[in-house]
């Protein structure tokens, strides 16, 4: 029986947390810019949509089981798929775990020196090479990704993105 509330009651400590997060991040001293939405915008808007997306799978999820539908995996032949069976799946190799470790250790330690904007689109090109991606996808992906949080952080949100130093610095400044 308390299974089956398990994904539920998981949910609701998550919107607990947010709802927590929230009310700390209104506590935070933000002195107002010109701009109104301003630095405390960030965090509202995640913690926000970190509450409202658990709230929705919350209701799918008793709904659900409301319901009485199993969550069950299927395979392609219609059979039920065992917890083994989605372990060995070819997608789902444990490298790709110890790529994103790898990765974001190093996008980490690389954004002091080469900034936001060089660090964010080599190591997210890099990335999603490595989970397969075709290059063109990847370029594309993190091209435009870059380019929107480029453009989010520092002029919408008005929150600072690391510049780098030097060479990179100079390449950024003009950006943002």
């Amino acid at each position: 029986m308390l299974k089956k509330y398990k994904e539920p009651m998981f949910l609701l400590g998550i919107m607990a947390f947010a709802v927590f997060m929230l009310l700390e991040a209104n506590n935070i001293n933000v002195g107002r810019g010109r701009n109104p939405v301003g630095p405390i915008m960030w965090p509202r808007m995640v913690l926000g949509g970190m509450f409202l997306c658990s709230a929705i799978l919350f209701v799918i999820d008793l709904l659900r089981i409301r319901r009485g539908v199993s969550l069950e995996v299927k395979k392609d032949d219609g059979e039920s798929a065992s917890t083994d069976d989605i372990a060995t799946d070819k997608t789902m190799h444990p490298s790709r775990g110890l790529y994103t470790i790898i990765f974001l250790v190093a996008y980490l330690l690389l954004m002091p020196y080469v900034g936001f904007m060089v660090s964010t689109l080599a190591l997210m090109f890099a990335y999603l090479l490595s989970l397969r991606i075709r290059a063109g996808q990847s370029a594309l992906i993190a091209g435009i990704s870059t380019a929107v949080i480029t453009f989010l952080f520092p002029y919408v949100l008005s929150v600072p993105l690391p510049k780098g130093v030097g060479v990179f610095f100079e390449l950024t400044k003009h950006i943002y």
